[in-house]
């Protein structure tokens, strides 16, 4: 299959003559927009950078609602990672803005769902998708629009996002990376890290029993899953399973600090122990190693989001200690966010 791709450069800061620029490349807004028309953002936050710029989806609107009837017109989004809905449409005042415009936001994870069967053909069971989506989609899909804005990033999962992998966002949460037959262990242990962060224990148990006999069979146990594994069990009230993975977590990270291994060199080792003390209440070891893991001198996004909503440190979580690390290591990410766009600005790629 072939795609036609159209680059248009941004002069004079004026995204609505670019964003119809874009529609006249395949036929003008008039010949594309019919019906309802839904504009799909990723809108994952809570950092403006990896979000669809707020400017190109209001232009989007602006252009649209020419040849559309605003009340007819839906922004719609359905974050990832645990992150909420309405937090990304919140970032910029966007819902605000778009209702200023006629148009209406709409919160997928909170629309009523529709279980759909695929017949085998994507999914081995039914999968529930908004049932709003279905009906204008699906059913109707001649008498309404389908438009895609992504934000080019790289991604956890699927490598990259781009126009396929927005798309994705139209399912919730719980299912946007469940398939039929799952055998490669880092998606395994993303659908166990996934279903637990949504606090689906059973789902998270069963996907993360799997990964850790798929591992086992090929003699590459984790060094930094083990704690999670046990975290689900804890809450199933496996209370000896849970035991046994949380030691089998310290064994593998001391394994590792003492053979001076990569993931000790990053110091996650010590994150990893960390969590697991402070989630048994050893909350004196737990700080021990948060210390020497507060010691890393660059941060990334992914690690400022996740010491925000870890469930292994809500024993400690209002702590002034704990808040403070906190605040190390958003601002240690700042910094190098901040570093690495001076330097695109300084080599033109900005």
């Amino acid at each position: 299959m072939k795609s036609d791709v159209f680059i248009r450069p941004i002069e004079n800061d004026d995204l609505i003559d670019c964003v119809r620029d874009c529609f006249e490349q395949f036929g003008g807004v008039e010949s594309i927009c019919k019906g309802k028309t839904f504009i799909k953002f990723n809108g994952t936050g809570p950092d403006p950078d990896i979000m669809t710029n707020r400017e190109v989806i209001l232009s989007t609107v602006k252009v649209v609602k020419e040849v559309i009837d605003p009340e007819n017109i839906y922004v719609m989004e359905n974050s990832a990672v645990g992150f909420c809905t309405r937090l990304s449409f919140e970032i910029e005042n966007l819902a605000n803005r778009i209702e200023e415009l006629g148009a209406k936001p709409l919160y997928l994870d909170e629309q009523e769902p529709i279980n759909i069967d695929f017949n085998g053909i994507a999914f081995d069971k039914p999968i529930p998708i908004p049932k709003i989506l279905y009906e204008n989609l699906v059913e109707h899909k001649g008498e309404n629009t389908y438009i895609n804005i992504p934000k080019l990033k790289s991604h956890i999962m699927c490598g990259v996002t781009i126009c396929i992998k927005n798309s994705h966002g139209l399912v919730y949460d719980a299912e946007k990376i469940y398939t039929e037959d799952i055998k490669d262990p880092n998606i395994l242990w993303a659908l166990g890290y996934n279903y637990m962060f949504n606090g689906q224990f059973e789902e998270a148990l069963r996907y993360y029993a799997i990964f850790y006999e798929t591992l086992k069979s090929i003699d590459q146990l984790s060094v930094n899953n083990m704690h999670r594994i046990a975290y689900v069990y804890w809450q199933k009230g496996f209370r000896e399973e849970a035991e046994y993975y949380f030691n089998e977590q310290i064994k593998y990270s001391n394994r590792d600090n003492e053979l001076g291994q990569l993931m000790s060199q990053l110091l996650y080792t010590y994150y990893d122990l960390a969590g697991t003390y402070s989630f048994r209440g050893e909350k004196k070891k737990a700080y021990e190693n948060l210390r020497i893991f507060n010691q890393r001198q660059i941060e990334l996004r992914w690690m400022v989001t996740l010491i925000k909503n870890d469930p292994l440190f809500d024993s400690i979580r209002g702590e002034p200690e704990f808040q403070q690390i906190i605040k190390d290591v958003e601002a240690k990410y700042q910094t190098e966010h901040e570093r690495v766009r001076q330097w695109l600005e300084e080599n033109d790629m900005l």
